[in-house]
């Protein structure tokens, strides 16, 4: 079975939580998704979901075996050349991961899991940030 794990960016308060070390419990109800943030010392504090943006778990970890999520930049190489990539979900054509741009100087990049020694999902790229607290490494 697919982990499923989500991380969100507070659009107003600009900081990240994940729910993989339970900073955030995410449930659904019926067709709908709610979250709420858990503070160790006073109890739970409901949280708008306007305020976020949500990101979710790929289920391939980088070259370094850290999860790779939506929303992560990172650095991969195809046929000896070097790029710096948006980590996105390709709704179209046949649904998947993809790094974006997915066409850049003449190649095709591609995000795509091989099973390690471990059991885990893991992909040549290294994270190098992702495209809130760094969207500069993306510039060309």
């Amino acid at each position: 079975m697919r982990e499923i794990k989500f991380r969100l960016w507070n659009l107003k308060g600009e900081y990240m939580f994940s729910n993989n070390n339970e900073e955030i419990l995410l449930n659904i109800d019926g067709s709908s998704l709610w979250f709420h943030k858990v503070h160790y010392y006073d109890g739970t504090d409901l949280l708008e979901i306007d305020d976020f943006e949500i990101m979710q778990y790929t289920g391939l970890k980088d070259s370094n075996g850290v999860e790779i999520y939506e929303g992560d930049i990172v650095r991969a190489t195809s046929q000896g050349d070097w790029g710096n990539f948006e980590v996105k979900w390709r709704q179209d054509g046949s649904p998947q991961w993809i790094l974006y741009p997915a066409w850049k100087s003449g190649k095709i990049w591609q995000l795509h899991g091989m099973l390690n020694a471990d059991g885990e999902y893991q992909d040549t790229v290294k994270i190098i940030g992702n495209i809130y607290e760094n969207p500069d490494l993306l510039e060309d």
